[in-house]
């Protein structure tokens, strides 16, 4: 189930990983990894991933991805070194798609800073965020990217404006046309710094309150139907909180999350994640759509 292939393409910077050790479900078997750390070593990586046909995701904090606990006979990239850091200019931010969404957006409300404060508390990378269109309390990722840069298997390297990205309610045109994003540009505004630091911590402390944030979970797990009520509000309705399958349960405090309670595996969570979409759609006539990704495959 290892793609030993990737290994010996880039001893530098490659290794064996235990999945659950990189996404926070905890869930996952064994797969290779390549840690780029500049554009020019993940333009080989992906210049050999086009070349090899080999399957790949990237792979950022692990916070909305299910991993097979089999393993998975492909490549996840995973970004470092300069890939990772940030720097802040005026009101730009650019920043490598490695560097940590909840860092960025702290450390633009310490400058006084606005645009980020709805991410202060979502677990993942700014690639991962612009890839889902990550938001909340009314914002997202659309509202602030300037520019996206991308390299396509093959080795293509292209500069996106946001109309380019096709942002869209929880996806973008990354999701149809997949890329390995390296960096992203940011438009920021001045804003006051301790107003900005307060509306962080009462959002975080929210967030404390409602989601359950000591126990393994990848975040909500169904997008909002079109013309309908939260993901959360129809699987309570339909008696899905608290249902458990193995190790795995839809969380008592929230029931648009699915927590890893003890040992789950990935097929504890598929067979919850096909549960909830059969009941909700018989008892309410709404079809819920995930929001999560599995690695390797569809739910």
């Amino acid at each position: 189930m290892i793609c030993h292939e990737a290994i010996r393409a880039f001893p530098g910077f490659s290794r064996i990983v235990p999945l659950s050790a990189f996404t926070t479900w905890r869930i996952g078997g064994l797969c290779a990894a390549l840690f780029p750390e500049s554009p020019e070593s993940l333009a080989d990586i992906m210049k050999w991933i086009g070349e090899s046909g080999v399957p790949w995701s990237m792979l950022g904090r692990g916070s909305n991805i299910l991993a097979p606990s089999a393993g998975w006979n492909g490549v996840v990239v995973c970004l470092r070194g300069s890939l990772a850091e940030a720097a802040f200019q005026g009101e730009t931010l650019t920043a490598g798609a490695g560097a940590a969404l909840p860092g960025l957006a702290g450390a633009a409300c310490s400058l006084g800073l606005k645009g980020m404060v709805f991410a202060a508390g979502i677990p993942g990378t700014l690639g991962g965020a612009v890839f889902m269109n990550a938001g909340a309390y009314g914002e997202c990722m659309a509202d602030i990217v300037r520019e996206v840069s991308v390299v396509y298997p093959g080795g293509e390297t292209r500069k996106l404006t946001r109309l380019d990205c096709g942002f869209d309610y929880r996806t973008s045109v990354f999701q149809q046309t997949p890329g390995a994003i390296y960096r992203v540009v940011l438009r920021l505004a001045r804003g006051n710094r301790a107003d900005l630091r307060r509306e962080a911590a009462d959002l975080l402390e929210k967030r404390r309150r409602s989601f359950p944030v000591t126990v393994p979970n990848a975040g909500s797990v169904f997008k909002r139907p079109e013309q309908g009520p939260p993901p959360g509000m129809l699987l309570e309705q339909c008696g899905m909180k608290g249902f458990a399958v193995g190790g795995a349960r839809f969380s008592p405090v929230h029931a648009n999350f699915i927590e890893n309670t003890r040992g789950a595996d990935s097929e504890d969570v598929l067979a919850l994640i096909r549960a909830a979409k059969r009941r909700v759609l018989e008892m309410t006539g709404f079809q819920i759509h995930e929001e999560i990704r599995v690695l390797g495959g569809e739910s």
